[in-house]
């Protein structure tokens, strides 16, 4: 029987804030990266934090959240509406966000890491 992660992760490089064409917002040279984008899909929602990017550290600064989003893909398969400011989804952005900070090794199945609850 195969077991499957109970979640995915991606990241997303961005020069800034805004889509643009110089620099091209979808592929930032190493020097124009000031943005990382850390995205955790779990079977019902999907969690996005932008977040301050030193490329010259090649760290995120966690302490500076820029923007995120979290959509409901029972409700919202086409993510329409980002419930990140509604306070019903307030527990779940909390409990993704950890799991963001936490990082991708939390979502694999093995003895190493205890398995975590699937919301």
């Amino acid at each position: 029987k195969v077991k499957w992660k109970k979640f995915a992760f991606s990241q997303y490089p961005r020069p800034g804030i805004s889509p643009t064409w110089s620099p091209n917002s979808d592929k930032p040279r190493l020097h124009q990266i000031k943005i990382m984008g850390y995205s955790l899909r779990t079977k019902r929602y999907r969690y996005t934090a932008w977040i301050s990017f030193d490329f010259s550290t090649m760290k995120s600064n966690w302490s500076s959240l820029i923007a995120d989003e979290l959509y409901d893909h029972t409700n919202d398969p086409h993510e329409m509406f980002n419930q990140v400011d509604n306070t019903h989804f307030s527990n779940i952005k909390s409990r993704l966000m950890k799991m963001l900070k936490n990082g991708w090794r939390q979502g694999l199945h093995s003895q190493k890491y205890s398995p975590i609850k699937t919301i």
